[in-house]
C-alpha cells in the first residue's frame, strides 16, 4: 500500500467542486516539484493500494470550510474500498467540532506519551547524543538528562501546562535540546519558547560548528515575528515561496550595514537552526505551528492596540487564534490580559468562551483582576455571570478580589454565595492548604510549642511538623513562598528572642498577607509589651497571660475554620471522646462520632459525616437494575466532600510510581482541580490501599448503599439537592463530547447533597467498591431493613458507578441511577471519591 501525505491546509473552496483526485494531484506536484509524470499520477490512483493520509483538518481557519470539506472527503471516499484506497485524517481535538464530522470513519486518538514513555524517550534521546561527544561531555550530558528527569517530578512542575508539552515528541525533542545546553526547564510555555528559539537561533549553531550564528538573535527575531504574525492573519502555515521569504526579510532589515541576503538567510535558517524549514520544493514554515503562533503573540503585544486587540477579541472563538491568547498573556513584561477579558467578558456564558478564559487565567503571569471586580460589585450583573465569574476566579487570593466576594456572601442565589464563601475560604468545598497551622518561635519556645502542637491536633488542627519542613522555623523569613502554599494560619509565639523582633517582619507579614491568616500569642515568659509589637493591620494578637491555653486553643479553632463566633470550650467529658496519633508522615485525627469533618492532611481531602439512618434504596419507576425499592439501614460513615482531584492523585502516584492515568497529560483533563479521570477500579483501589498505609486508617471506596444514601438522605430525595429537575445552576451535565471537560470539584454548591457533599450528581461517574450485580435488589425483596449491603457475587470482573458525568442528559442524574463498568475501563467520565468505613466512626 503506497501513503500519500496530503496537506489539508491547502485544500481550497474551488476543489470541493471537483473530484478529489485534482486536490491530490495538485498535492503530489508541489511536493515533489513538479517530478511527479502526469502518467504516473493517474496510474496510481486508477491501480489503488494506496492510503491518503490528510494532514490538518484543524489548520483549515474557516470552520465552515473545514466542515465542508470533512463533508467532501468523506463522500468522495465512499465505495474507494474496493480498490484498497483507504484515507487517515488528522485533526487538533479543538478543530473537530460543531458540523466537523468525518461520517464512516473510526475516531481514534494519538495518545501523548505517558510518564514512562517519556522517561524513555528522555534517556534514548540523551544517549544518542553522547555517542557523538567526547567523554567529559558525555558525562555531563547524561547527569543533565537526570536532573531533567528528576525536575519532571517535582511538585512545581505537576501543575503547570509544560507537563502536557512533554507528551509530545517534538516539543519533548526541543526540551531535551535545551536542556543538553545548559538550560533548566522553563515553567511556562511561553519561556519554554522562548528559550528553544534562543538555543536553535544562536547558542546551538555556535556550539556546533563554533562558528557565529549568521544572525544575532534580535535580527533574527526582527524578522520571524512580523512574519509569524502575517501568516497567521493570513491563516497559513507553511506554503512561504522562497523569493517571498527573501523579499519580506530584506525589507526588514533595510538600512542595516553588511546584511546578508534574504536567500542567505533562509537557508541559514532552514538548514543551520532548523527553525524555518522546506515542506516542499521552494516552499517554507516554522518548523512547528507553536513556533508560529509564539512568534505572532510576541509580535503582538509588542504592537498592540485597541482597534487590533477588538479584531482579536472578534476572533477568539476561531480554533486558530486559542494559542495566540494564550501566550498572549503568558509573555512578561506585557500588560494585555485586562484589556483582552474586558473584551471577552460579554461572553462568559459561552462554554467556549468561558474555557477560553479559565486557560487565559492559568497561563497569565501577569493577570490584573480589575475587569472581573468592576462586575461582581456591579449591582446590574446577572446571577448567571456572577457565578460563571467566581468560578473562574476558584483559588484567587487577590485582595480586591476577596472584597468584591465579601459583598455576594449574602446572596440569595445559592451558587453565588456559596462560591463567594469559598473564594474566601468559608466554604468547604474548596479543598484547603496541606497544614492548618505553623507555629513559628524563637528556641527559648521550643517547650510551649511542642505542648501547643498536639492540643491543637486534638481539636483537628494540623501543625506543619518540623520534619517535613526541613528549616528551623526562627527563618521564616527565607521561607515565605512555601509558608504561603502550605499554610492557612501562622501563629507567632512571643516569648523571649521571638521572630517578630526581626528587622524585616513587617515586609515579611506584607508578604504573607491575603494568603495565610496572622495571629501572635504573647507568652506568660514574655517580657515584652504588647503595645511595642510590630503594628499590622491584619494581626490578631492575643495574650496567655490573661487566659486560659484552652481558649486560645478554641479560638484558633474557629478561625481556622471560618466560624464567626467562638464556641465555648470542650468539656472533660467531650473530649475524652478525641484521640489522635501520629503515623508517618499526616497525621490524621479519629473522630469516634460523626459531628465534624476530617481533614486528611496529605491529599488535603475531606471527608464529611454521614449519621447512620434508614432510606429506601432503589427507584420503582426507574430501570429494572434499580428494582424493587427496599429499605436499607446503615451505620454511621465518612464520605469525601468531592471527587478526588489530579492533584491529590498526583500526590500518589509520586509516592508509589503508580501508572498514569489514561488522559493524564490531555489538557482537557488535567487542570489540578479538576477530578481524575481515566483511573479503572483497579486504580482507584491503589489509591485507596496507599492512604490507608499512609493515614493508619482504612479507607476505601463507598459501597453502593452509602454513596446512594449520601445523595439521597433519609427522604430518598431523587437527586442530591432535592425532587427539582438538573439544572445547569446545580450539576456539570449535558456537554458536548467532542469540547466539554469535567469542572472543577465543588463548582455547584447549589446542587449539595442532604449531608453536604458536592458533585454527586454530574461532572464524574464514580466507582463503588461492590461487585455488580443487575439483579442485587431482587434478592432483597421482602427482607427489611437491609443492614450495611455490600454486594459480593455478580460479575467479579465489574463493579458498579454511580452520580452521572459532564456528558451525560437530564435522566441519567436521579441519585438511583446504577451501572456497571469492567474494572478495566479507563474512561474520560469515570473518577472516583473515597470513605471511611463505618466500623472506624461507630465501632
Amino acid at each position: 500500500m503506497t501513503p500519500i501525505f496530503l496537506r489539508l491546509r491547502h485544500f481550497t473552496e474551488e476543489y470541493l467542486h471537483q473530484p478529489l483526485i485534482h486536490y491530490i494531484n495538485k498535492e503530489l506536484r508541489e511536493l515533489s516539484g513538479g517530478r511527479f509524470p502526469v502518467e504516473f499520477q493517474r496510474d496510481l490512483w486508477e491501480s489503488g493500494n494506496l492510503l491518503l493520509l490528510f494532514d490538518g483538518l484543524d489548520e483549515i481557519a474557516d470552520s465552515k470550510l473545514r466542515a465542508r470539506v470533512a463533508q467532501r472527503i468523506a463522500n468522495q471516499l465512499i465505495g474507494l474500498q474496493d480498490k484498497n484506497i483507504y484515507a487517515a485524517v488528522s485533526c487538533r481535538y479543538a478543530g473537530y467540532e460543531g458540523n466537523v464530522r468525518l461520517e464512516n470513519f473510526f475516531p481514534l486518538d494519538v495518545k501523548p506519551l505517558d510518564g514512562q514513555q517519556v522517561e524513555e524517550f528522555v534517556h534514548v534521546w540523551f544517549d544518542e547524543a553522547c555517542k557523538h561527544m567526547g567523554d567529559a561531555q558525555a558525562t555531563e550530558a547524561k547527569n543533565r538528562s537526570l536532573r531533567l528527569l528528576g525536575t519532571m517530578d517535582e511538585t512545581a512542575f505537576a501543575d503547570q501546562r509544560i507537563k502536557l508539552l512533554m507528551g509530545n515528541p517534538l516539543l519533548l525533542t526541543l526540551l531535551c535540546l535545551v536542556v543538553l545546553r545548559g538550560g533548566e526547564i522553563p515553567r511556562n510555555r511561553a519561556a519554554f519558547y522562548q528559550k528553544c528559539l534562543e538555543i536553535m537561533l544562536n547558542k546551538w549553531r555556535r556550539e556546533q560548528a563554533d562558528v557565529e550564528p549568521l544572525l544575532d538573535l534580535q535580527a533574527a527575531m526582527d524578522i520571524l515575528q512580523p512574519l509569524a504574525w502575517k501568516l497567521h492573519q493570513e491563516k497559513r502555515r507553511d506554503n512561504v515561496r522562497q523569493l517571498e521569504f527573501a523579499n519580506f526579510a530584506e525589507q526588514r532589515l533595510a538600512g542595516k550595514k553588511d546584511a546578508p541576503t534574504g536567500l542567505a538567510i533562509l537557508e541559514w535558517l532552514n538548514r543551520d537552526t532548523g527553525v524555518f524549514i522546506e515542506y516542499a520544493q521552494k516552499q517554507y514554515g516554522f518548523m512547528h505551528l507553536g513556533l508560529q503562533e509564539y512568534l505572532a503573540a510576541r509580535h503582538l503585544v509588542m504592537s498592540a492596540d485597541d482597534p487590533l486587540l477588538d479584531s482579536l477579541a472578534k476572533q477568539a472563538d476561531e480554533n486558530w487564534w486559542r494559542e495566540v491568547l494564550l501566550l498572549l498573556v503568558a509573555i512578561p513584561g506585557y500588560r494585555l490580559f485586562a484589556p483582552m477579558m474586558k473584551r471577552l467578558l460579554p461572553g462568559i456564558l459561552e462554554e467556549s468562551r468561558n474555557e477560553l478564559m479559565w486557560t487565559m487565567l492559568t497561563e497569565a503571569v501577569q493577570p490584573d483582576y480589575s475587569v472581573f471586580v468592576a462586575s461582581l460589585k456591579n449591582s446590574k450583573t446577572k446571577v448567571g455571570e456572577l457565578t460563571a465569574i467566581l468560578r473562574l476566579l476558584n483559588g484567587v487570593t487577590d485582595p480586591e478580589v476577596l472584597q468584591a466576594a465579601a459583598t455576594l456572601k449574602g446572596h440569595d442565589n445559592p451558587n453565588v454565595s456559596g462560591l463567594a464563601k469559598g473564594l474566601l475560604g468559608e466554604d468547604t468545598a474548596i479543598t484547603k492548604k496541606k497544614y492548618d497551622l505553623l507555629l513559628i518561635h524563637g528556641p527559648v519556645d521550643e517547650e510551649i510549642a511542642n505542648l501547643l502542637a498536639p492540643l491543637l491536633a486534638k481539636e483537628g488542627l494540623l501543625s506543619w511538623p518540623k520534619k517535613e519542613q526541613e528549616w528551623a522555623v526562627h527563618d521564616w523569613l527565607q521561607h515565605l513562598d512555601e509558608i504561603r502554599q502550605e499554610c492557612q494560619v501562622v501563629l507567632f509565639l512571643v516569648g523571649e528572642g521571638h521572630a517578630l523582633a526581626e528587622a524585616d517582619t513587617e515586609d515579611g507579614l506584607m508578604y504573607l498577607d491575603n494568603h495565610c491568616r496572622l495571629f501572635t500569642l504573647l507568652l506568660p515568659s514574655s517580657p515584652v509589651d504588647p503595645a511595642s509589637l510590630v503594628k499590622w493591620e491584619n494581626l490578631i494578637q492575643m495574650d496567655l497571660r490573661s487566659s486560659v491555653l484552652q481558649a486560645v486553643v478554641t479560638q484558633l479553632v474557629q478561625h481556622v475554620n471560618g466560624k464567626k463566633e467562638i464556641r465555648q470550650s470542650l468539656s472533660l467529658e467531650a473530649k475524652s471522646t478525641l484521640s489522635y496519633e501520629s503515623v508517618g508522615t499526616p497525621t490524621v485525627i479519629i473522630r469516634k462520632s460523626t459531628d465534624l469533618p476530617i481533614l486528611e492532611p496529605l491529599p488535603g481531602l475531606r471527608l464529611l459525616p454521614v449519621p447512620g439512618g434508614i432510606f429506601n434504596m432503589g427507584d420503582n419507576n426507574g430501570r429494572d437494575n434499580e428494582k424493587p425499592e427496599h429499605q436499607v439501614i446503615l451505620s454511621p460513615f465518612y464520605l469525601a466532600e468531592t471527587p478526588v482531584t489530579n492533584q491529590q492523585y498526583g500526590l500518589f502516584l509520586k509516592a508509589t510510581k503508580h501508572r498514569e492515568p489514561g488522559y493524564w497529560r490531555e489538557q482537557r483533563y488535567a487542570d489540578p482541580r479538576q477530578p481524575v479521570v481515566g483511573v479503572d477500579w483497579h486504580d482507584a483501589m491503589a489509591f485507596c490501599a496507599w492512604l490507608t498505609q499512609e493515614s493508619g486508617q482504612e479507607i476505601h471506596l463507598p459501597t453502593e448503599a452509602q454513596w446512594e444514601y449520601a445523595a439521597r438522605g433519609e427522604e430518598s430525595l431523587r437527586y442530591p439537592w432535592g425532587d427539582k429537575e438538573p439544572t445547569n445552576e446545580l450539576a456539570c451535565f449535558g456537554l458536548d463530547w467532542n469540547k466539554g471537560k469535567p469542572s472543577l470539584v465543588g463548582q455547584y454548591p447549589a446542587g449539595r447533597g442532604p449531608f453536604g457533599h458536592l458533585d454527586l450528581a454530574g461532572n464524574v461517574w464514580e466507582w463503588c467498591r461492590d461487585v455488580w450485580n443487575a439483579k442485587a435488589y431482587q434478592k432483597r425483596r421482602g427482607v427489611s431493613p437491609v443492614q450495611n449491603p455490600v454486594v459480593s457475587t455478580g460479575d467479579k470482573n465489574a463493579h458498579p458507578i454511580r452520580g452521572g458525568s459532564w456528558d451525560d442528559p437530564v435522566g441519567i442524574l436521579r441519585a438511583a441511577v446504577r451501572f456497571g463498568n469492567h474494572a478495566v475501563y479507563r474512561y474520560v467520565y469515570l473518577g472516583f471519591r473515597v470513605a471511611a468505613p463505618a466500623s472506624t466512626v461507630d465501632p
